[in-house]
């Protein structure tokens, strides 16, 4: 089983040759189960946090979202998700109001998901563990969740930083694969960054028969 991570995409906020490096890199690599590391969708304008004025309203972000699900979808007509921070800022908006998550949209229903795109918090395939990164931050967010875990650990959600470490003990190897990001730097939901001497790091992920981990960087 190969499998290709796709990083944080925050649509609408993708780079807009995210796709087809992702279409290319996986092709190569064979990949057999796409995964989609989480934050989907970015919910600029409805998050907590101070939006930027000449940033696109709530309703025109869903529609461009929307159009993206439909071209990714396309590309990849399967695909598990997991849950990411920004793609619950609905239901945690909502909760902040008192309003019952059974007021609100689920996320594939909001978008439009495929039938066969899964979402849930997490997966475990080849004693491998996938989920968004809540949590796990840093440099080396990934092979420290991994130690506690005890077993190979995938994320995204820490944009800056991308890329594979192993640790051995006596008994076993493991590894912490941070995938990157998909986003593009130049979108106004992106420009809270701009302070940042970090930087995003494009790029995606890939899990060679639940032994190898690898980081593929997006050249740009």
């Amino acid at each position: 089983m190969n499998i290709g991570i796709i990083g944080d995409t925050h649509f609408p906020a993708v780079h807009p040759e995210y796709l087809s490096f992702l279409k290319q890199t996986f092709e190569k690599a064979g990949v057999t189960q796409v995964v989609h590391i989480g934050d989907v969708i970015d919910h600029h304008r409805i998050s907590r946090h101070v939006s930027e004025p000449d940033s696109m309203t709530a309703d025109q972000e869903v529609h461009e979202a929307r159009e993206l699900v439909k071209q990714y979808a396309q590309a990849f007509p399967e695909m598990r998700i997991c849950r990411g921070n920004h793609d619950a800022i609905p239901i945690r908006q909502a909760k902040e109001l008192g309003m019952p998550a059974d007021f609100i949209q689920p996320l594939e229903q909001l978008y439009k998901f495929p039938s066969t795109w899964e979402i849930q918090d997490n997966y475990q395939f080849q004693g491998c563990w996938y989920e968004h990164g809540i949590g796990s931050t840093g440099m080396y967010g990934m092979i420290n969740t991994a130690l506690k875990y005890g077993c190979n650990y995938i994320q995204g959600h820490t944009h800056s930083f991308a890329g594979c470490l192993y640790r051995s003990s006596p008994v076993r190897t493991l590894f912490g694969l941070n995938v990157g990001c998909g986003v593009d730097i130049k979108h106004t939901s992106m420009r809270y960054g701009d302070p940042y001497k970090f930087k995003p790091t494009l790029g995606c992920g890939l899990v060679i028969d639940g032994k190898q981990g690898y980081f593929v960087r997006m050249g740009i």
